[in-house]
């Protein structure tokens, strides 16, 4: 009884839900009764996200797409995949000259650059995934 109940409760609002009421009584502590009341507002509507926001569906009632649509979004994370590879270099590019000029600038181009590398790891990781399902389980050949 206790797992079903368990599984039922989204914890992510949960845990959102119990920070915001943290906050809530915290700042009704100080005398500050507006921010308390908007605190204990997002801690209301978290808990409530908690209780009946689930999961729409399992992995395993999801249909397969079919084999035209998992290669045209294939080909978009490819093109997706060489974009953000492109911005990255660019970024990286432009924080090596900006250096010179002004450090601060240097740094902010260097985390665009760290941003858009992990944007590309993230493609990546989606263009192998479509790639195995369009090819069954190997990667030795890209799916035509």
């Amino acid at each position: 009884m206790i797992v079903r109940w368990a599984a039922a409760i989204n914890w992510r609002y949960a845990l959102l839900a119990s920070g915001f009421a943290v906050l809530a009584t915290m700042r009704f502590g100080t005398g500050a009764t507006a921010w308390g009341l908007v605190f204990a507002a997002a801690a209301a509507v978290n808990g409530w996200l908690a209780v009946h926001e689930r999961q729409r569906a399992s992995d395993d009632e999801k249909p397969m797409p079919s084999a035209r649509d998992l290669t045209r979004s294939w080909k978009v994370h490819r093109g997706s995949l060489r974009r953000w590879r492109i911005l990255a270099c660019v970024a990286v590019a432009i924080g090596a000259g900006l250096l010179a000029v002004d450090p601060v600038l240097g740094l902010l181009a260097a985390a665009t650059a760290l941003l858009c590398l992990l944007r590309a790891r993230r493609v990546r990781r989606d263009t192998d995934t479509l790639r195995q399902a369009l090819s069954g389980t190997s990667f030795s050949e890209e799916p035509s």
